[in-house]
């Protein structure tokens, strides 16, 4: 909505219309004036265009809806849905007239607008303008306009013939047939081709008129027709006036006498009945606008984001339990004296936790309980039965057995943490061998018979040989040969 706030504030005002929010009022405009008065009507591939003359019709009459209050007059509520024309037409032999729709009138693509929008949003005689079937192809229709105290006799009159559809995604003004006013009137009226402007940069700071206007290139009609996808809850920059509660003017004030008007409703109501499938007709309230963000001035073109805090009674809901918050508390049973069971008057005492002994006790009488360290066993208490005969409830049991007292402070063994279970270590296995080759064996030579070594012989002990005659003993030392 920034895109019509900024190009629309020049010439008009903004103001908080009760229950209709931010609408828009033109300026420098008389108390007689009304919307779709100043232009013409064009024949286009869409139906029915208005082809206004004002510089800010290029908005007003293509997006929105109109009402007139009893505080203001004329006000225009924003759109996003783009149309060549939101009229009620009526209809006749000698007379032809428009009424603007009202912020009520949603447009529904399966349903369209019908002959029962005059009956249906209670649309009254003096909203709309009749001329002559003959002066409607006149170039200024404020020039030929009859006089609105005619109009409750010209409405009987006339027949409501108002068709708005969609067809081939855009929306379709018919209802009025060109041919049959083309052969009434005494100007001639032209086929045109409509030409939707949508490439646009879509920056929300003023543009200049000639860009934003229409205009007849040849034979077709160049608009506007920016496709809006949402709409905007912040509030324009500048209001010049507040209305807690808006009081709509259907048209019906000083139309005729009462007998008239009663007459009129009842032709209105009996001449088309709304389908059952439409919604019952919109009810405005006012909803609370977001704080307006300062822009930042070296970011023109960003729109600032508005962060709002959320109430401070609203608790965060608990994971695992989303309807946790949206449950009523519940409220808590007070103990009953029925419900608690009977203890005993005097308190009976626990038997302390004996100390480790100094040696091992197979007996397991001085087994050590360590309570406060996770994974060990706690000692149970006593059971406690009560006789109901007597008065005293006094135990059954026999009261635990004390510890006989030691003479010398044994020392206290230090804390042991719980020790895990060893988990048995996965082996890892071992890689299957990969296959040899297979070995080539070599043919086997025959055995040889090991051959014998005979024994080594004895040695005799030599004796000293005695000198014979043939073998005469030489001398150990002979003498030198001279």
């Amino acid at each position: 909505m920034d895109f019509f706030y900024n190009n629309l504030a020049n010439q008009g005002n903004w103001q908080d219309v009760g229950q209709y929010g931010y609408c828009w009022q033109p300026a420098n405009v008389g108390s007689d004036w009304q919307p779709y008065s100043d232009g013409r009507w064009v024949y286009t591939d869409a139906g029915w265009t208005w082809d206004s003359y004002e510089s800010f019709g290029w908005a007003v009459y293509h997006y929105g809806r109109w009402v007139n209050t009893n505080q203001i007059g004329w006000v225009w509520v924003p759109g996003t849905q783009w149309g060549p024309g939101w009229v009620s037409w009526r209809h006749s032999s000698q007379y032809v007239g428009w009424a603007p729709l009202p912020p009520e009138a949603l447009f529904m693509r399966a349903l369209g607008l019908s002959g029962w929008v005059d009956d249906y949003y209670n649309i009254g005689p003096n909203n709309y303008r009749f001329v002559e079937n003959r002066n409607f192809g006149a170039r200024r229709m404020g020039s030929v306009f009859i006089d609105q105290r005619q109009n409750v006799s010209i409405i009987h009159q006339t027949t409501n013939i108002t068709n708005i559809t969609y067809i081939n995604n855009v929306v379709h003004n018919g209802g009025l047939g060109f041919d049959q006013q083309s052969r009434q009137s005494k100007d001639p009226l032209h086929r045109y081709k409509l030409d939707r402007r949508q490439d646009f940069d879509h920056q929300v700071q003023r543009q200049s008129d000639d860009r934003l206007k229409s205009r007849i290139e040849g034979d077709s009609l160049s608009v506007l027709a920016l496709p809006f996808t949402r709409q905007s809850s912040d509030a324009p920059q500048k209001l010049s006036k507040r209305l807690p509660q808006a009081e709509v003017n259907h048209g019906w004030a000083n139309a005729g006498s009462k007998s008239e008007i009663a007459d009129l409703r009842a032709k209105l109501k009996h001449q088309t009945k709304a389908p059952n499938q439409l919604p019952p007709p919109k009810v405005f309230e006012k909803v609370p606008t977001e704080p307006r963000a300062e822009r930042d001035p070296r970011m023109p073109n960003q729109r600032p984001t508005v962060q709002t805090k959320p109430p401070a009674n609203t608790m965060p809901k608990k994971k695992g339990d989303p309807d946790q918050q949206d449950r009523p508390p519940t409220a808590q049973k007070k103990p009953n004296a029925a419900d608690t069971p009977p203890t005993s008057k005097a308190p009976v005492p626990m038997p302390p936790v004996q100390k480790p002994a100094d040696r091992a006790n197979p007996g397991g009488r001085n087994k050590t309980v360590h309570p406060q360290l996770p994974g060990t066993e706690t000692r149970p208490q006593p059971k406690i039965e009560t006789n109901p005969k007597s008065k005293d409830r006094v135990p059954l049991t026999a009261p635990p057995v004390t510890p006989r007292p030691r003479a010398e402070p044994k020392p206290t063994l230090p804390r042991i943490s719980p020790q895990k279970p060893e988990q048995p270590r996965p082996q890892p296995q071992r890689p299957s061998p990969e296959p040899r080759p297979p070995q080539i064996q070599k043919p086997t030579m025959p055995a040889r018979s090991p051959t014998k070594v005979a024994p080594p012989r004895p040695e005799k002990s030599r004796q000293p040989e005695s000198p014979t005659k043939n073998n005469p003993k030489k001398p150990d030392n002979p003498p030198p040969r001279k």
